[in-house]
C-alpha cells in the first residue's frame, strides 16, 4: 500500500503518513493512529479479493526502538517498512506493523502474543545481544532479525554488509590518490555503526596509511547538529584530511553544509563520501557520492526463511544469517588527486 494512496484517502501529505508510519514527531496520536489503522484494513481488503488459496496469514513487523532514536532518524526505514509491506503483499500475507518504544521486552512479547501471527519479523537495528536473547527464549511464533547481525545468538538474521561498504568507500578513495583519509563516525551506538568504524580502521591499517585518531570526527545523526559539530571542529583548528567518508548519509550533508560556511570547496578542497544513498543525496551541490543499500532485497531474503520457517517446522531446526552486498554510487563529491 502505497503512503500516496492513504494521504489522498485522509486528506493529509505523504510526508505525514511517513512520519506516522515511522513513528517518527511531528505527528498527532490521532493522526497516527488513523494512518495505521487505514494501512491495515486497506491491505486487508486487497488480500481478500486475492484468491483463497494465496491468503495465507498474517506476517507482524516489530519495528524494534530503544533510546538511540536511529530509526527515527534515518530514512532508510521506511523504504524498508514499504519494501516488507510489498513482499508479504505479494504473497497473500497480512502484514501487521508494531512498534516498540518504551516498553520492557515482556511488555512486547505479551503485546504480540493476542495478534495470533504467523511469523514475526523485527527490525532489529537497535536491539542488543541481551535483547534478542530473551525473544529467543520467549517467542513461541517463528521470527527472523533484519538489519542486525548477533555473532553471538544463534538466530536467523539478513543484514547489509556493513563492514563492505566502508571498505568500498576507503578503496575508492585510495584510488582516487588519497592517503589523508579521516571518518565521520556516529557518537550513537549500534551494531551497524560500529561494524562501520571497525571497518575503516582495518582497512586504513591493511593499506599501511597512518592512523591518526585525530581525524575520526564524532558526529550527531542529525543534519544540523552534525553541521554545528563540524563547524567547532574547523574553529578549533581540527586537522582536516583531503577525504572524509561519513557512516551514514545525514553526518555527511550536515558535514557537507559546515564546509561550503567555512569557505572550503568540496571536492576542491576536500572530498566527501556518504553511506546510504538517500534519494536527497544526489540533489545536492556537488551530488555526493554514497553507499547505496539494497532495501528490497533485505526484505524479501527475510520474508522469503520466515515463510519457510511457517511452513515446515524442520526449517526451525538451524539458523541461516544473510549478508546483503552493498553498492558505491560514483557521484562528484570525489576529486582525482
Amino acid at each position: 500500500m502505497k503512503n500516496i494512496q492513504i494521504a489522498e484517502m485522509l486528506k493529509i501529505s505523504p510526508a505525514t503518513v511517513s512520519l506516522a508510519l515511522n513513528n517518527r514527531p511531528g505527528v498527532s496520536e490521532e493522526t497516527r493512529r488513523k494512518v495505521l489503522e487505514l494501512r491495515n484494513s486497506l491491505i486487508q481488503n486487497d488480500l481478500d479479493s486475492i484468491e483463497r488459496s494465496r491468503n495465507i496469514g498474517t506476517i507482524g513487523l516489530l519495528v524494534y526502538k530503544s533510546k538511540n532514536g536511529i530509526i527515527s532518524e534515518t530514512p532508510f526505514f521506511v523504504q524498508l517498512i514499504d519494501a516488507f509491506s510489498d513482499f508479504c503483499e505479494s504473497l497473500g500475507f497480512s502484514l501487521s506493523l508494531l512498534y516498540s518504544s518504551a516498553e520492557t521486552d515482556t511488555e512486547i512479547i505479551e503485546k504480540i502474543k493476542p495478534l495470533k501471527l504467523d511469523g514475526l519479523v523485527i527490525i532489529a537495528t537497535e536491539m542488543t545481544s541481551e535483547n534478542v536473547r530473551f525473544f529467543q527464549n520467549n517467542m513461541t511464533i517463528p521470527f527472523v532479525m533484519a538489519d542486525a547481525y548477533f555473532p553471538d545468538c544463534d538466530v536467523d538474521t539478513v543484514v547489509m554488509n556493513n563492514a563492505a561498504g566502508v571498505i568500498k568507500a576507503v578503496r575508492y578513495a585510495y584510488d582516487m590518490g588519497h592517503r589523508q583519509i579521516g571518518f565521520l563516525s556516529t557518537e550513537k551506538t549500534c551494531n551497524n555503526f560500529s561494524d562501520r568504524l571497525r571497518a575503516y580502521l582495518n582497512e586504513i591499517e591493511r593499506l599501511g596509511l597512518i592512523r591518526d585518531d585525530g581525524i575520526i570526527f564524532k558526529m550527531p545523526l542529525s543534519i544540523d547538529e552534525a553541521k554545528e559539530r563540524m563547524l567547532g571542529y574547523i574553529k578549533e583548528n581540527a586537522k582536516l584530511p583531503s577525504i572524509l567518508i561519513a557512516d551514514n548519509d545525514r553526518a555527511a550533508m550536515g558535514v557537507l553544509g559546515a564546509l561550503k560556511e567555512a569557505g572550503y570547496k568540496v571536492p576542491d578542497d576536500i572530498s566527501l563520501i556518504g553511506y546510504d544513498d538517500m534519494p536527497m543525496v544526489q540533489y545536492v551541490e556537488p551530488a555526493l557520492t554514497s553507499i547505496g543499500l539494497h532495501q528490497q532485497t533485505i526484505a524479501r531474503l527475510a520474508i522469503d526463511r520466515l515463510v519457510k520457517k511457517i511452513n515446515d517446522p524442520k526449517e526451525n531446526t538451524y539458523t541461516i544469517q544473510q549478508l546483503v552486498e552493498v553498492t558505491l554510487i560514483e557521484r562528484e563529491s570525489v576529486k582525482k588527486i
